[in-house]
């Protein structure tokens, strides 16, 4: 029930908006309709040049609006500046949009749009319209907030010039838009989430690798100044009266291998949500593995390894910035070959239905 009221009620927002927008352009066009029929009839009952004045103003303002709102359109120069190009989800970034008028004539009734599922500014500017005098330029501050994980175009998507009475209304996007890398949000796995990890792990058995630890070895050498107690080799002391330390070994630690396959993301707020999702547990992948080693796709199979702080912020920022940014479809097979050999586990984790599953010996890649 409550679902259905939600469509309900999206269905009937929906419906309001169109209309309020199909009266705010029907009646100008009506009031021009009127005007041409009654200019008309003048000027063929009375003649004269007044009535020939105004019927030929009736008569050519829709095609000279248009060719005036086309060039309008190419002597808007439209800048959009931030400050960084790497943010943070839902963190607010300092944000400028630039309007110049380069031709002598003025433009007036400029208007912006930008999606509001992706984007939203401190200043909602794209309320009102804005008027350029001759080789003016305007500059608006404000702070944008991006609501999404991944890399995509945000900000000011396009601009729409319309005539006086907004009888036509040309639309154009910007030609210089803002792609920004934003960084998903780093949660930890919840408990249900880390067992269900371990349980796709256990299917298999997980890699170990040879990783540097404090676990003492049976490898010695003579001790030398500021070397601790704790790893004299004391036994070999009551036997020769000698001074040794045992020297740590290479404890073998597991390893969790994810392999990434990403999709296409054509831009719709459906893909960057799902997109958005996808990156957030990647990251969470990371926090709870104490070693972690990923291969993905960018150009080329790109491969890091999370084993230490430093390795987690470089990690994360591959996470951001290139993950996804091509597609692996058609490139699978290159994935595994690549890990192929090297781990007895691997754990594929797909973009498009969102789905983890342990790869060795999986005849369906």
């Amino acid at each position: 029930m409550n679902e259905s009221k939600i469509v309900s009620s999206k269905i009937s927002n929906l419906f309001g908006r169109m209309s309020r927008i199909m009266h705010k352009r029907i009646v100008p066009i009506i009031i021009y309709i009127i005007l041409v029929v009654v200019t008309t009839v003048n000027v063929t009952n009375h003649g004269g040049v007044v009535s020939y004045a105004f019927f030929y103003v009736a008569i050519l303002y829709l095609p000279i609006s248009v060719v005036y709102i086309i060039i309008s359109i190419f002597m808007l120069n439209i800048y959009q500046e931030i400050d960084q190009k790497i943010i943070r989800k839902n963190s607010p970034q300092k944000y400028q949009l630039i309007i110049e008028n380069v031709w002598p004539f003025p433009i007036s009734g400029v208007r912006f749009y930008y999606n509001k599922e992706i984007t939203s500014f401190r200043d909602d500017f794209t309320s009102q319209s804005y008027n350029l005098s001759y080789k003016e330029k305007l500059e608006i501050s404000t702070e944008m907030v991006c609501r999404f994980a991944g890399s995509y175009d945000a900000g000011i998507e396009g601009f729409y010039l319309q005539d006086l009475f907004g009888i036509i209304r040309i639309k154009k996007k910007v030609d210089i838009p803002v792609r920004l890398h934003v960084m998903p949000l780093v949660k930890e796995l919840t408990d249900e989430e880390q067992r269900r990890l371990n349980r796709i792990k256990e299917m298999g058995n997980n890699v170990s690798t040879n990783l540097p630890d404090d676990n003492l070895g049976n490898d010695i050498r003579k001790y030398m100044q500021g070397d601790s107690l704790n790893t004299v080799h004391w036994k070999n002391y009551a036997r020769t009266g000698e001074m040794y330390v045992r020297i740590p070994e290479k404890q073998e630690t597991e390893t969790t291998c994810l392999v990434l396959v990403t999709t296409t993301v054509d831009g719709s707020v459906e893909a960057l949500k799902r997109r958005d999702r996808y990156l957030e547990y990647i990251v969470s992948i990371g926090v709870s593995s104490k070693h972690l080693v990923v291969y993905y796709y960018n150009l080329g199979v790109m491969t890091c390894v999370v084993d230490n702080l430093a390795g987690f912020k470089e990690f994360f920022r591959e996470v951001t910035t290139k993950v996804g940014v091509n597609s692996a479809a058609g490139y699978e097979k290159e994935l595994l070959n690549a890990v192929s050999g090297k781990y007895r586990s691997v754990l594929i984790f797909r973009e498009e239905n969102f789905e983890l599953k342990k790869a060795y010996g999986d005849k369906k890649f």
